[in-house]
């Protein structure tokens, strides 16, 4: 078979419905710089927006964590970025709440949509910084004594417990 005949069939053998194009397709192997450009666009857009923006797939990010060690640490460092981010835009709008709690025109209820949904992200790009963690504890001391109670539980039903 002669190369350009090659080029219109899939892999499976079948006819493309049009010739394939140079440079067309995600890269099937990893490539480092493309991996920094996403990196750093995942700090500050969604997976699907950045992975749009350096020409790979989802699928292809998620496939590079599984396989490529230094891809999945560079990977967590930007998702530890984008929380710091989100929990920062946090602090600002708790000002923007405290310097406007005079203002009768002042839509509080939206502020605290914002923080609440910048808190939430925040928790999700991290979740062992500002997340809940698996086994979160509060320390109480009852009769001079530090006991470990379950931070969902409330005080009347660890004291019910017990």
């Amino acid at each position: 078979m002669s190369q350009s005949m090659s080029t219109n069939l899939t892999k499976a053998g079948k006819l493309r419905k049009r010739p394939a194009r140079e440079g067309e397709g995600a890269p099937e192997k990893y490539n480092k710089e493309i991996a920094e450009k996403l990196l750093e666009a995942i700090t500050h857009k969604t997976l699907k927006e950045a992975c749009d923006e350096v020409g790979i797939k989802k699928q292809t990010y998620y496939n590079w964590l599984l396989k490529y060690d230094e891809f999945f640490d560079l990977s967590t460092k930007s998702r530890k970025i984008k929380g710091i981010s989100h929990f920062s835009e946090t602090e600002e709008i708790l000002e923007e709440i405290r310097l406007n709690k005079d203002n009768p025109d002042y839509r509080s209820d939206m502020a605290r949509l914002r923080l609440d949904f910048h808190l939430r992200l925040a928790g999700k790009a991290n979740q062992g910084l500002f997340g809940d963690t698996a086994k979160n504890q509060v320390n109480v001391t009852v009769d001079n004594k530090d006991v470990d109670v379950p931070a969902r539980m409330s005080e009347k039903e660890w004291l019910e417990d017990k």
